[in-house]
């Protein structure tokens, strides 16, 4: 029985996907998408040396480091299909769940919170970063609480 198929296929797909990125998160195009790097918003970007970013672009997932401002007015919001991920790369966060729950995260700690689930966050010490992972990138899957029925 032979597998060379099997291998001839495996070494064309492992050569497709050797592509990759380095990016820096302070370049403007970063900058401009709020710290989120991967996701739906990536496609048609460019770097700022011309590079398509259509290697970014997924429909799966996206992420995000962001450093937040210790003031936050942002409305409560949710996500009917998307699950997110925010971990506590420095600082602390406090965070407002389903409008009553007040829950903080500290370094090293982080929330999952499922689709349809409300999160606020008000205020943050100063000079805290978080990664944000939302699964799956769906353009749209932004809510706010004032929406819902």
């Amino acid at each position: 029985m032979s597998y060379m198929g099997i291998e001839q296929r495996f070494e064309a797909e492992t050569t497709e996907r050797t592509r990759y990125f380095v990016g820096d998160m302070k370049s403007e195009t970063f900058q401009a998408t709020r710290g989120y790097f991967v996701g739906f918003f990536m496609a048609g970007k460019t770097s700022p040396e011309g590079e398509s970013l259509d290697i970014l672009t997924r429909q799966d997932v996206e992420c995000a480091i962001m450093d937040l401002p210790e003031r936050d007015e942002s409305k409560p919001h949710y996500h009917k299909l998307g699950y997110e991920v925010t971990y506590c790369l420095s600082g602390w966060l406090h965070l407002i769940v389903d409008q009553s729950q007040e829950v903080d995260l500290t370094e090293n700690q982080f929330l999952i919170i499922p689709p349809g689930t409300i999160l606020q966050n008000p205020e943050n010490a100063p000079g805290t970063r978080v990664f944000v992972v939302k699964a799956p990138s769906v353009p749209g899957d932004k809510y706010y609480a004032e929406q819902r029925n």
